[in-house]
């Protein structure tokens, strides 16, 4: 990614597409990466991350590739807060702030030549305010149980207040997940569900026959935060024929009790071509997350879920009560810490080279390129 200071596309005949997220670009690989991804094989892509400081001279431009372009605010933290609070959870304060963002798009949207553009929008409390739009279509993409995160009653009942505005302004809606489509259905009747996939290519398994005398190597890939169940966590470092591998950030947690322990191996951010050859090497993945979240509860299939199978690893899961059927042998539900380490073991002596290459078969009709093609059909701009 390198600072360029402008917005110069090559092809100025693709249509462009703006997309807002709070999300980092520089963040581990999530939805909004892939998804937006996906539009620069077809458009050209202005990514916006949110909040931003209220005027274009904050902002610093970044290439990523010819067809994306990335708008990063150059504010100091405390500013971020604040801004992002009052934006969140302050109606009138929402109002003016989207007001700005609006004018502020119309002006990166000029400033890249263009007229016209589609707003692919995956912040739930963003609105674009009527005056002087230039947009040919809105979308928005919901990839969580937003006001399920809510535990304060009121900041729920206003930021229910803003999904809906936002459901109801969209021309499309994309959701990733069954029930988040049902609920945004009742405001929207134009709403789509797409599963998360996977970007790996695997032409052969990385798997051996005699495994005897070797300890199970089970990895866990994502944000290690508090969103990890830690009973699950010290059932796994307890059993010391398992060998646990982190891979990504660590964000809000104490991870002292990780650390004493020599079965327990943090691996940092991975991504790309790195992340597949580590995943490859693994006898067994994980998706270790409290059952008690939002989002495990209207969760179809978790974002990891498929890249662990396109490597043609088994997975072991918390219980999610609407995940889609899978074949046998290819996900471990667990509805304890127990029955979680029990499964790990399980699945690792279940496991064989032509499971793997089951697991993989199935998870090609998976990849993001064919989650792409869906999208750019029913976007039809």
């Amino acid at each position: 990614m390198i600072e360029t200071g402008k917005v110069s596309f090559k092809d100025k005949s693709r249509k462009l597409i703006v997309v807002t997220s709070t999300t980092k670009w520089e963040e581990i690989p999530r939805v909004r990466h892939q998804v937006t991804q996906q539009l620069t094989k077809y458009y050209n892509v202005v990514y916006l991350e949110l909040p931003i400081l209220l005027n274009q001279s904050s902002l610093k431009i970044y290439q990523v590739d010819e067809n994306l372009f990335v708008y990063i605010s150059n504010s100091n933290a405390f500013y971020h807060k604040i801004i992002s609070y009052l934006w969140m959870f302050i109606p009138g304060f929402n109002t003016i702030i989207n007001w700005v963002y609006s004018l502020l798009i119309n002006r990166i949207v000029e400033n890249a030549d263009y007229s016209k553009y589609t707003l692919f929008n995956f912040q739930y409390n963003f609105t674009l305010n009527s005056v002087d739009r230039k947009t040919s279509k809105l979308i928005y993409f919901c990839n969580d149980d937003f006001q399920g995160n809510i535990n304060d009653s009121l900041k729920k009942k206003i930021n229910s207040y803003f999904e809906k505005r936002t459901i109801r302004s969209a021309d499309i809606c994309f959701s990733v997940s069954s029930i988040l489509s049902e609920k945004i259905y009742k405001y929207n009747k134009n709403v789509h569900t797409i599963l998360p996939g996977h970007y790996f290519t695997i032409d052969k398994v990385n798997y051996k026959e005699d495994r005897s005398a070797k300890k199970i190597s089970a990895c866990y890939m994502g944000v290690i935060n508090n969103r990890i169940d830690p009973s699950i966590i010290r059932e796994i470092i307890e059993n010391k024929s398992i060998d646990l591998y982190l891979i990504g950030p660590i964000e809000d947690i104490d991870i002292k009790d990780f650390n004493n322990n020599a079965n327990v191996h943090f691996l940092g951010s991975l991504i790309n071509n790195e992340l597949k050859e580590t995943i490859l090497k693994m006898d067994v993945c994980i998706v270790p997350l409290k059952i008690s979240l939002a989002g495990a509860q209207v969760t179809n299939a978790p974002n990891k879920l498929f890249q662990y199978l396109a490597c043609g690893k088994p997975v072991v899961s918390i219980d999610y009560p609407n995940l889609i059927p899978f074949p046998e042998a290819f996900v471990y539900a667990s509805n304890s810490p127990q029955m979680f380490v029990e499964n790990i073991i399980k699945a690792y002596k279940d496991d064989s080279e032509n499971l793997q290459m089951d697991r993989i078969k199935f998870a090609a009709s998976h990849h993001w390129d064919k989650r792409g093609e869906t999208i750019m059909k029913m976007l039809n701009i």
